[in-house]
């Protein structure tokens, strides 16, 4: 049976994202522009402040540093030593919709491959951009990316997961994004993708 063992307060506003650094140590973002490091058992917090992008997704690099992906398109990259983003990719996701090709698309997911230099993000644009984390420089570069606008995907990606072993990506399709029915993608039909990776 499911019950609630503690509550820990931080957010002033939504907790939009939650990933665990280690048994008893989490992170999570959300709309009130904040990234908490929760230390569980000894009930106190880490606050990380970005004062210009909601944060609404995140996922580990290693035990040093992470990423947060936003609705203004932007992908920032974190050290738990430094309050503030080390690095910032903007426009990251272009918007495909004929009505809004000029802006820029909001950032539905981010993902990594814990412990080496993949990271990944996918938007309301339909894509998927893989980029290299450049750790000497403490940079992101794009090396890739699965366009969405070709046909390849159809749909709005809200979930990136990788197989233990790392040889397989899946991502979650929908016709909306997870946050809320802002956003339509048609046409889309809801599922789980499977990718095959190879790497060099």
């Amino acid at each position: 049976r499911n019950v609630i063992i503690d509550t820990h307060n931080g957010h002033i506003g939504a907790a939009l994202d939650l990933q665990a650094y280690t048994a008893d140590r989490v992170v999570s973002c959300g709309d009130d522009r904040q990234v908490i490091f929760w230390k569980v058992i000894e009930d106190t917090q880490l606050l990380y402040k970005n004062t210009k992008n909601d944060t609404n997704c995140l996922a580990l690099i290693d035990d040093e540093h992470f990423v947060t992906g936003s609705i203004e398109s932007a992908i920032d990259l974190w050290s738990f030593k430094k309050k503030k983003p080390i690095a910032k990719l903007k426009e990251c996701h272009k918007n495909n919709t004929p009505k809004n090709k000029h802006e820029f698309a909001w950032i539905t997911t981010i993902a990594t491959v814990r412990n080496t230099d993949l990271v990944c993000s996918a938007g309301i644009d339909t894509s998927i951009n893989f980029y290299k984390f450049v750790r000497d420089d403490k940079t992101l570069d794009l090396i890739g990316s699965l366009p969405g606008d070709e046909g390849f995907i159809k749909g709005t990606i809200n979930t990136i997961k990788f197989s233990p072993k790392k040889s397989y990506m899946a991502y979650s399709v929908s016709s909306e994004q997870k946050l809320g029915r802002w956003f339509t993608s048609k046409p889309s039909k809801t599922g789980i993708h499977l990718v095959k990776l190879a790497y060099k």
